[in-house]
């Protein structure tokens, strides 16, 4: 998005962005940083799910067979 000289405020999904002489207001500033700490905890969900995912088949296979670390798993059917 490319703001213009004269342009003062930008509508935005994350709401109304005030600039003075095209910087950021207090305000507008906080309201970017939150957006992009929010954008992180999004990502590092999105990153960890995978990981979760091992984790969880693991301790099922460990809960359900009694394989111990080490062990090959081999799934019949």
């Amino acid at each position: 998005m490319k703001i213009n000289e004269n342009q003062q405020t930008v509508e935005t999904h994350i709401g109304k962005l005030d600039f003075e002489l095209a910087v950021p207001t207090k305000e507008t500033a906080a309201k970017l940083y939150d957006e992009m700490d929010f954008q992180r905890a999004v990502q590092c969900y999105l990153w960890g799910l995978t990981i979760v995912g091992v984790e969880q088949s693991t301790q099922g296979l460990v809960h359900d067979t009694g394989a111990k670390s080490g062990d090959l798993a081999i799934y019949d059917d």
